[in-house]
């Protein structure tokens, strides 16, 4: 090749980075970060990297700098999840999917850490140059993208380059280690393209430039041997100069952003803080329900009436986020001393939300939790047992002197209890006590409360009206820079079920991903004109598109957790593959005896790749618990907990008593059980274990599980000690204490 040649290359590859240079922040990220936490918080490792050549650097950081390093952060309460989506990347990708995963996973990783943990590993290779027919004109304005960059590069740009992430470490591997490779297998790590020689010198030379010493990092290795059944190479050398920069950088990072700090062990606090970030994620759009939201501020804010406000309405219609607006309006307005009647203490604001975080259907927890933060009792006068807490909150809230309260609860209908599900709240309240809560009517609560000689005063929420439903589609569609001309808003406003937000999100959802704008008429035409029968149309989408097999796992999964999945604990049980669904065999039949099952086996976490297609369908369906950080999921509605049920867990005729719909119930326990009966993580363990013991009636494991000291006296409590008798009672009461003895 002649000067000239090198010449032009030199010349193309300063201009790709003076474009480079104008999508810089002008203010990049200065100073120390530090994140003050409660709780368990999820940690994300992006690795970047060309694919062929770096076989040996992620095994070693697969199997001893990741799982260390995960060791190391579950001591300071961190979940740690590593991102390599080189791992398991589908033949079938298209382009565009190909580079969204890369740099969505990448603004995964700013939303849960603020600046992503990222790795790139660098030696002779530049990797995939994409040119502009192949990256979509979204993508370019979505992320900026730099045409002439590969996607190594552009990982390099968008996760640690324009914004100097303090969090970012680059791994530069000595090219002398090629001088000890059979020369037959140099083009698995020199890169044929003629310009990315100096592609590469400009890319080390600039992050040398712009990063600090202690984020540039170089190792040595060398040749080992050749796999004779797959051809890969080995290095060897990676143990002190690769292995441990990596595992000391992030260590230092990770300590440095989220110190070790005494967290409260109040679960109550816990609870309130886990209820305050629900109700702030829930109260942003509420568009269309100003009569509603006035008849709740009137009640709140005028002469007490001595009885509940009830919110009724059916799955869907949108209670949530109306509740959550009022608590949060109340709590600003009671914190500024805008509500009357409370005199010169003020009105305290409580509110609930039964179903969003973990143990928030627990009625007993959940009038504990009340009695507490208005200072009614404390750890020595904290009544025993749900009985006794209802008759306390019952004579609270009926009496003079309490403190102003105002108390809002949602879902109310969702409550584990039936027994003493009502009998916490008085036939009369006291005149500074307000009650707002909301259900689906015509539910038991609801009988209950209307059977009362005082019945509470109702109020209903409706269906949305023509202007509401346009203003929901313009906004939920404008995110995305998308909208409906005024035929397509028609046919889609035409349909019965519009009239309900949570349809309407929906149906936007699948219409935004839609890719032919030539047949949205058509795509408007086929959604299913019901919620239900909706949900079961994108989950059957979802099935073919995106996964098959793992994401209906994923779904079975979610809904036979007890609180939730953790992300990684997803990715642990999904990589047991081949044990991933119910047999379907005669022989092996989905109710046969739990030891003639194999239902989970540890092996390696699913591929991020894999994973990844999986979570970004599901994603608008999903939630962490409370938006805390921790990284548990969840089903953002009930609906689509019922439609998981009626798809993959009912027969035709949708009896969840019969003896199929059972033994698939009983499997998909019995693979949680066996999955969280090796799971390190006390907490996880008794939150969930137990759970599927019950369900599966496993009452030897159970009995092993509760005569174990140190679960036993995690799970017993001074104040709430309902859990552990239960649990006991389930394993045969008395004889378990015998057996313990």
């Amino acid at each position: 090749m002649g000067c000239g040649s090198s010449h032009s290359y030199q010349a193309e590859v300063l201009q790709t980075w003076d474009e480079v240079k104008k999508t810089v922040q002008s203010r990049p990220h200065k100073g120390k970060l530090v994140v003050r936490r409660s709780g368990w918080k999820t940690v994300r490792i992006f690795v970047s990297s060309t694919f062929r050549d770096f076989h040996a650097e992620r095994e070693t950081l697969v199997k001893e700098v990741f799982p260390d390093l995960r060791v190391w952060c579950e001591k300071r309460r961190l979940y740690l999840v590593d991102c390599d989506l080189r791992w398991g990347v589908p033949k079938d990708t298209t382009t565009e999917e190909t580079l969204r995963t890369c740099l969505g996973e990448i603004d995964r990783c700013y939303s849960d850490n603020i600046m992503p943990f990222f790795l790139n590993l660098t030696s002779e290779r530049c990797g995939w140059i994409p040119n502009r027919n192949e990256v979509p004109q979204s993508v370019i304005e979505e992320y900026r993208w730099v045409m002439g960059l590969s996607v190594t590069e552009m990982e390099v740009i968008h996760g640690a380059y324009r914004v100097d992430n303090p969090n970012s470490l680059f791994m530069m591997r000595n090219a002398k280690f090629l001088d000890s490779v059979p020369e037959e297998h140099h083009p698995v790590f020199v890169d044929p393209n003629p310009i990315a020689a100096d592609k590469l010198k400009m890319l080390k030379d600039m992050l040398k430039n712009k990063f600090p010493s202690d984020q540039v990092g170089y190792y040595t290795c060398e040749f080992e041997h050749i796999d004779p059944d797959d051809g890969r190479v080995y290095l060897k050398g990676l143990d002190k100069s690769f292995r441990d920069q990596i595992f000391n950088f992030f260590k230092k990072r990770i300590s440095q952003q989220y110190p070790l700090e005494e967290v409260t062990t109040d679960p109550y606090k816990h609870a309130q803080e886990s209820h305050e970030s629900f109700m702030k994620s829930r109260s942003t759009m509420v568009l269309g329900r100003n009569e509603i939201l006035q008849k709740i501020s009137d009640y709140i804010t005028g002469i007490a009436i001595d009885r509940p406000l009830i919110i009724l309405g059916g799955p869907g219609m949108g209670k949530s986020s109306i509740i959550a607006k009022v608590a949060d309006e109340a709590t600003l307005r009671a914190s500024q001393k805008q509500i009357p009647g409370a005199g010169d203490t003020g009105w305290y604001v409580f509110y609930h939300f039964v179903g969003a975080v973990p143990g928030s259907t627990d009625l007993e927890r959940a009038l504990k939790r009340l009695l507490k933060e208005i200072g009614i009792v404390n750890e020595a006068t904290m009544p025993t047992d749900l009985e006794a807490t209802c008759q306390m909150t019952s004579g609270v809230l009926s009496n003079p002197n309490t403190r102003p309260t105002i108390i809002i609860i949602d879902a109310l209908n969702q409550f584990d209890d039936d027994k003493f599900s009502m009998s916490w709240l008085p036939r009369k309240l006291a005149p500074q006590i307000r009650v707002v809560m909301s259900m689906i009517n015509n539910t038991p609560p609801h009988k209950s409360l209307r059977e009362r000689t005082n019945p509470p005063d109702e109020a209903y929420v409706t269906p949305l009206d023509m202007q509401s439903r346009k203003e929901i589609v313009t906004e939920i569609l404008g995110r995305y820079n998308k909208r409906l001309d005024e035929e397509q808003m028609t046919k889609l406003l035409s349909k019965d079920s519009s009239q309900n937000p949570l349809w309407l999100a929906i149906a936007c959802e699948e219409l935004r991903v839609f890719g032919v704008f030539h047949e949205m008429n058509t795509k408007i035409d086929s959604l299913a004109d019901g919620l239900l029968d909706l949900l079961a149309q994108v989950l059957k989408r979802f099935e073919e598109e995106n996964g098959g097999h793992l994401l209906v796992a994923t779904l079975c999964l979610l809904e036979s957790s007890s609180t939730g999945l953790l992300e990684i604990e997803l990715l642990e049980i999904l990589g047991d593959e081949p044990h991933l669904m119910p047999p379907e065999s005669s022989e092996e039949k989905v109710g046969a005896p739990a030891k003639a099952q194999v239902t989970w086996k540890k092996s390696q976490q699913l591929p991020a790749m894999k994973w990844a297609a999986v979570y970004r369908a599901l994603k608008p369906f999903l939630r962490p618990f409370g938006d805390s950080g921790e990284g548990r999921l969840d089903f953002y509605h009930r609906s689509l907990s019922k439609a998981v049920r009626h798809m993959y867990f009912l027969n035709d005729d949708g009896n969840e008593n019969d003896d199929d719909s059972r033994d698939i119930y009983q499997w998909w326990h019995r693979k949680l059980a066996d999955y969280f009966e090796q799971v390190d993580n006390l907490e996880r363990r008794i939150e969930e274990y137990p759970v599927h013991l019950v369900k599966i009636n496993d009452k030897e494991r159970l009995q092993n599980f509760l005569t174990q000291w140190v679960v036993f006296d995690n799970l017993y409590d001074d104040e709430y000690s309902s859990k552990l008798l239960y649990y006991w009672r389930q394993a045969g009461g008395a004889s378990v204490w015998r057996k313990c003895t």
